[in-house]
């Protein structure tokens, strides 16, 4: 299970926090490769980061994301590869 976590900065000093699952990632593979970008996170790590926070506020029927990022100061991302069994078996 893979999950994002973070909070964005505005540039006027407005934070929000967000979450989401993999839906996000597979909506930053459709945005890279139809603007041909490298998909890989490591290859673009700034536009991933801005995108995935994007993506997981879920902004896209509101304004467009090269609107939306000129607005960020700065995204604090967390993604966790979480594997629900390893959780159980931490819980015991």
């Amino acid at each position: 299970m893979i999950r994002v976590s973070g909070t964005v900065t505005y540039n006027d000093e407005t934070r929000v926090d967000f979450a989401a699952g993999i839906n996000v990632l597979a909506q930053w593979e459709t945005y890279a490769q139809t603007r041909k970008i490298e998909t890989d996170a490591q290859k673009s790590p700034m536009t991933w980061t801005l995108y995935v926070a994007y993506a997981a506020l879920d902004l896209g029927k509101d304004v467009g994301f090269e609107t939306w990022r000129k607005k960020v100061a700065d995204v604090d991302l967390v993604a966790d590869d979480a594997d629900p069994t390893q959780a159980d078996q931490s819980a015991e």
